[in-house]
């Protein structure tokens, strides 16, 4: 949202990088692979010291052709960490907890990519008060990595596999329902920490990362009064392009609600307990041939829900698996098989796609209703 077109203004919440001590800085081998995420310590006014969780990216425009301007980009910023503030704090008494950190502001500091220095912003959040402080977090990839290293041996209960998938499904539902769109969910974006009393690690209480990318979903603002532009999405370029919607990946329209249910395909991982990539092979070939391997990717993964998770973890799983994988809705909308059918870049205008009303209400009955039958 833009700070002159009628938004609510926000307080600047950048925070001076001198508050924190960075252990390593944050490196990646390729721009196509995701920032590490780091603990770090944070000194805080009363100069105590406090663990942080630090999600970066780079403080440019992300993808070509965006017209937002570097000013509307720092204001982004500050409008990230207040929904971020406001989402984390909503009352959990009335609604289920959308799983997401507290973050305290942003800033800036350098990193490295391919061995080069560059500038990067960090958003920094406080861990849970339960959160062990000395172990850090791990990410739902890394756990099924860890599985197929260790021959299956670390797979959770099947209680525990229902707990988690009915958590996450509740979270993304309170998203849809608020019109916040996440963009980027994987298993890589699913993080848990260590209980300080336990020690155990907390697998019913995932929490999500990368809303950095979020936006709320301007179909349904006027834009007499938003101006909201989406910086577009390039595909095809890197492992995250698993989860995205195979329609997404074929046509330049915009993203929509039910691209981020797609992406939720992530139950079957949970489901199975080993990453969806097993399924199939990857390559590093031109980008169309990367599409046309998303494509049969998602054929494979949709294959895999049916035939494997009846018999793993029961029917009710399996077809609320299947909903998610669907998108929930098929689309018929004609003004948006012509916006599909655009062979123009996308330039991150809404020009009349599919609005998708009452998605929320299909992704409570179809989804987080059939987890909340399972029992063990």
């Amino acid at each position: 949202m833009s700070e002159t077109s009628g938004a609510p203004s926000f307080r600047n919440a950048e925070i001076s990088k001198d508050r924190f001590q960075l252990g390593i800085a944050p490196r990646r081998t390729s721009s196509i692979v995701p920032w590490p995420i780091s603990l770090v310590t944070y000194r805080a006014e009363n100069d105590d010291s406090l663990p942080m969780l630090v999600e970066w990216r780079n403080p440019d425009r992300q993808f070509f052709g965006s017209t937002i301007s570097i000013p509307e980009l720092r204001l982004r910023r500050d409008h990230v960490v207040a929904v971020l503030q406001a989402t984390s704090n909503l009352p959990r008494v009335a609604m289920p907890t959308c799983r997401v950190l507290d973050c305290i502001g942003w800033f800036t500091s350098t990193g490295q990519e391919n061995g080069e220095k560059l500038e990067l912003v960090g958003f920094a959040s406080r861990p849970s008060s339960w959160a062990d402080p000395r172990r850090p977090h791990v990410s739902l990839k890394r756990l099924l990595d860890q599985s197929i290293e260790n021959g299956g041996k670390d797979t959770p209960s099947l209680r525990k596999q229902f707990k988690l998938a009915a958590a996450l499904a509740q979270a993304i539902y309170q998203l849809q329902c608020s019109n916040w769109l996440h963009r980027a969910l994987s298993s890589e974006q699913l993080l848990f920490f260590y209980d300080l009393e336990s020690l155990d690690l907390r697998l019913g209480a995932p929490f999500l990362a990368s809303l950095l990318y979020s936006r709320p979903d301007d179909q349904r603002v006027d834009d007499k009064v938003f101006v909201t532009v989406s910086e577009g999405k390039i595909v095809g370029r890197g492992p995250s392009d698993s989860y995205i919607h195979p329609g997404l990946m074929m046509s330049p329209r915009r993203y929509r609600r039910s691209c981020g249910v797609y992406s939720l395909g992530v139950l079957l991982e949970i489901a199975l307990w080993e990453p969806a990539a097993e399924y199939c092979n990857s390559s590093d070939g031109h980008y169309r041939q990367r599409i046309h391997e998303a494509e049969v990717f998602a054929s494979r993964v949709f294959e895999a829900a049916k035939d494997k998770l009846a018999a793993e973890v029961g029917e009710f799983y399996q077809s609320a698996v299947i909903a998610w994988l669907k998108g929930l809705r098929s689309q018929s909308n004609s003004r948006t098989r012509n916006v599909e059918n655009n062979e123009d870049a996308y330039d991150g205008k809404y020009r009349g796609e599919d609005p998708e009303y009452g998605l929320e209400s299909d992704l409570l009955w179809k989804v987080v209703r059939q987890l909340e039958k399972l029992r063990v």
